[in-house]
């Protein structure tokens, strides 16, 4: 019986995506999203709020965790770059608007990130705090890039629909995408004696 409960372990674990596979999806939902927004328009843009971008910020949530520790922030930034620049190449559509998309993108998760990095709450808090700070930060900064216009009404729909879609992107992909252990949480006492040495 602990034979067959071992087999079952290690087979999910060769199921789980490994972190390559989620950059690449990381980078191709990025790629996906600003193509339909140049193909499709403004009829793109609920179904970019509701799916694409939530799926992005919580991808970027378990690359997090697999990083944690292991030049986190550098690799993070690099990852951000990166999309960043896909996107700008990827909106055939104005200049201008290319350039407020990569600006939205790389600034929306820096604050996932830097929301997701308060371990003193638990993973599934910080999932659903990280990834409203960076809906909200991805729905103010586009607009004002891309327009120069702040339009509250319209900011805060779109960060209320890609905040509800990463809930639902939470509840389908958890089980999969995060391990049942959170990573090493540094305490206070963990932050001195590291500070002091």
């Amino acid at each position: 019986m602990r034979r067959d409960c071992q087999c079952i372990t290690v087979s999910m674990k060769r199921r789980a995506p490994t972190t390559a596979v989620l950059c690449a999806l990381f980078l191709l939902m990025v790629v996906a999203a600003n193509v339909s927004v140049a193909r499709f328009g403004p009829a793109a843009l609920p179904f970019t709020a509701f799916l694409m971008i939530p799926f992005d910020l919580v991808l970027r949530d378990a690359l997090h965790d697999r990083w944690q520790g292991r030049g986190l922030w550098v690799r993070m930034l690099a990852l951000l770059a990166a999309g960043g620049l896909l996107s700008w190449l990827a909106f055939t559509g104005a200049r201008r608007v290319a350039l407020a998309s990569c600006g939205a993108f790389i600034a929306a998760g820096v604050a996932d990130c830097a929301v997701y990095s308060l371990y003193f709450m638990q993973r599934k808090t910080r999932m659903i705090w990280s990834n409203l700070a960076g809906a909200v930060t991805d729905s103010i900064v586009f607009p004002w890039l891309a327009f120069a216009v702040f339009d509250n009404m319209l900011s805060l729909q779109q960060a209320g629909i890609k905040f509800v879609g990463s809930l639902v992107w939470i509840a389908l992909l958890s089980r999969f995408l995060f391990a049942r252990r959170e990573p090493h949480r540094p305490t206070a006492a963990t932050i001195s004696t590291t500070t002091l040495t």
